[in-house]
C-alpha cells in the first residue's frame, strides 16, 4: 500500500537546505530513527522511521525525497503505521547533514553502519561514477590516441556514457581532441600533458582518489556529535525511593532556552517523536493541570530536552523488552503551556489536538498560571485600594487574602506602574503608610 500525490517521490531531492529542517529531522530520527544495515551483498545502509502520526512521516519522506509507505498495524493500538525509508548513499547524505543535531548513540550507530558496508564493498552512485570516469582518463593516458569506440571497448561501457565523460573531461582540461578532417569525423582523444608517465606510476596515481571515493566523508563521532555538554552525574534518592539525576542545566524553575529557532525545531521534533501529553493533579485537589512528558533511553537527548525546558532530568524506571534504564522529563502547569506556544509551528496536527485538548481540560477545572495568579493578586489589591482608601499594607493583606509579604512587592509594582500611591503619617518611630489609588 503506497500514499501517491507526495512531493516525496522514489529518487526525488532531498529538501534540507534550511537549518530548521535539519534539526527537526535530526530529533526525529533520535526518538525514531532506525539505522542499519540492508541484507544484501554490500550491506548498503538503512535508515528508516516508522510511526503512527501520518504528518509526521509525510514530512520526513518530503525532507528526504523518498515515499511514505504503508507499514502494517500496530500491536497495542491496532492503528496503521507509516514509514519512510533511506538507503545507500542517501542515506549517507541525510546523516550527515542532520549530524550536528544527533546523539552520540545515534552517531556511533551510523559510523558503524557505514564502516560495516564499505567493509563488505559498498559505493555509492557518484563515487562509482567517478571511478567510471577515471578508468576512462587511465585509459586516454595509456593509450594516446584512442577512437572513441575503442575507449568504450576498453572499459565495457555504453558509448553514450563514455561521450559524456570524455565531455567532462575535456571541460575540465584533462583531455583533448583531434579530429582526423574525414566526413566521418573520427575522433582521437590524447591527455593534455605531453610528458607520459610510466604505465605502474600512472595506475598508482589513479588508484589514489578511486580509494579515497570510497572512505566515508562524515565527521568522527568524537568530534562531531550533537556538542552536548555533559555535567558530572549524582545519583541521589528522593523522599519516594526513586533516583533523581542531579547537577544538570535542567534544574527544576530554571529558565527557558528556546530564544534559537533550531532548538525550537529539534524540541518540536523530539516531543512529536517521543512526547506525552495529558493533564494530571494531586488525588486532594479537583484542579488538573497539563504536563507535557518525554521518556526515553537516549540519556543525552532527555538531558538536552530538559536543559531547553528548564526542568531538571529524573531516572524513570526499567524497560520491560530490554532492561535498561530510561529517563523522563517534564515540564507541569504554566511552563508546560508556555513550551507548548513556541513549539506549535514545529508540531503535527495530533500532537497538537493533544495539547489544546490537555490545556481546555485543565481550563475547565479551575486551573491557572503561576503568571495569571499574579496578575489576579494585584488586581484583587488594586480593587482593596479602591474600595478602602488610605488601607494600611497589613489590612490590605489580611482582606485579600495575600499575606503581608507579598503584599508588598505587590504594592511596589502597583505604585511602579503608577496604578496606587503612598501616603506616611506618624512620627518617625511610629510611622505608618496609607494606600490610595493613583487617579484620587
Amino acid at each position: 500500500m503506497v500514499r501517491k500525490g507526495l512531493r516525496g517521490k522514489h529518487g526525488g531531492s532531498i529538501s534540507l537546505e534550511s537549518t530548521k529542517d535539519r534539526a527537526w529531522l535530526g530529533a526525529l530520527i533520535v526518538g525514531e530513527g532506525s539505522i542499519f544495515n540492508k541484507p544484501s551483498k554490500t550491506r548498503s545502509p538503512c535508515l528508516a522511521i516508522k510511526m503512527l502520526d501520518k504528518p509526521a512521516i509525510d514530512k520526513v519522506a518530503k525532507l528526504m525525497g523518498v515515499r511514505t509507505v504503508a507499514a502494517g498495524w500496530s500491536e497495542i493500538t491496532r492503528r496503521r503505521a507509516w514509514r519512510a525509508t533511506v538507503t545507500g548513499g542517501r542515506a549517507m547524505r541525510v546523516i550527515d547533514l542532520v549530524r550536528p543535531f544527533l546523539t552520540s548513540v545515534k552517531v556511533k550507530q551510523s559510523d558503524a553502519a557505514v564502516a560495516v558496508a564499505r567493509a563488505a564493498g559498498f559505493k555509492t552512485r557518484q563515487e562509482m561514477r567517478e571511478k567510471r570516469k577515471l578508468k576512462v582518463l587511465v585509459t586516454v593516458r595509456l593509450m594516446p590516441g584512442s577512437f572513441t569506440r575503442r575507449i568504450r571497448y576498453a572499459n565495457n561501457l555504453k558509448l553514450e556514457t563514455v561521450k559524456k565523460y570524455l565531455a567532462e573531461l575535456e571541460s575540465d582540461g584533462s583531455v583533448r581532441e583531434e579530429s582526423d578532417g574525414t566526413a566521418t569525423r573520427r575522433v582521437r582523444w590524447f591527455p593534455t600533458q605531453v610528458n607520459q608517465v610510466a604505465p605502474a606510476t600512472l595506475a598508482q596515481d589513479i588508484s589514489s582518489p578511486i580509494q579515497n571515493a570510497n572512505s566515508h566523508l562524515s565527521q568522527d563521532a568524537n568530534g562531531g556529535g550533537s556538542g552536548l555538554g555533559h555535567a558530572p552525574e549524582i545519583m541521589l534518592t528522593d523522599c519516594r525511593g526513586r533516583e533523581v539525576r542531579k547537577g544538570f542545566r535542567g534544574k527544576r524553575g530554571g529558565e527557558l532556552r528556546l530564544a534559537n529557532a533550531e532548538d525550537r525545531a529539534w524540541l518540536g521534533a523530539l516531543i512529536v517523536g517521543e512526547g506525552t501529553i495529558y493533564t494530571r493533579g494531586p488525588r486532594a485537589k479537583i484542579v488538573r493541570e497539563p504536563r507535557l512528558a518525554i521518556r526515553m533511553l537516549d540519556k543525552e537527548a532527555i538531558d538536552k530536552a530538559g536543559a531547553l525546558m528548564g526542568t531538571r532530568t529524573c531516572a524513570g524506571g526499567r524497560s520491560r523488552p530490554t532492561g535498561r534504564k530510561f529517563w523522563v522529563v517534564q515540564a507541569v502547569g504554566g511552563r508546560a503551556i508556555e513550551v507548548l506556544e513556541l513549539l506549535r509551528p514545529f508540531m503535527t496536527p495530533a500532537k497538537l489536538g493533544q495539547a489544546d485538548a490537555a490545556i481546555r481540560h485543565s481550563r475547565k477545572t479551575g486551573f491557572r498560571t503561576n503568571r495569571e495568579k499574579r496578575e489576579n493578586r494585584k488586581d484583587m489589591i488594586e480593587e482593596c485600594i479602591r474600595r478602602w482608601p488610605g488601607a494600611s499594607t497589613r489590612e490590605i493583606g489580611k482582606r485579600t487574602g495575600v499575606g503581608h509579604p507579598r503584599t508588598r512587592i505587590y504594592l511596589q509594582e502597583l505604585v511602579e506602574e503608577g496604578e496606587v500611591k503612598l501616603e506616611n503619617s506618624g512620627s518617625v518611630g511610629r510611622r505608618r503608610t496609607h494606600w490610595f489609588a493613583g487617579g484620587s
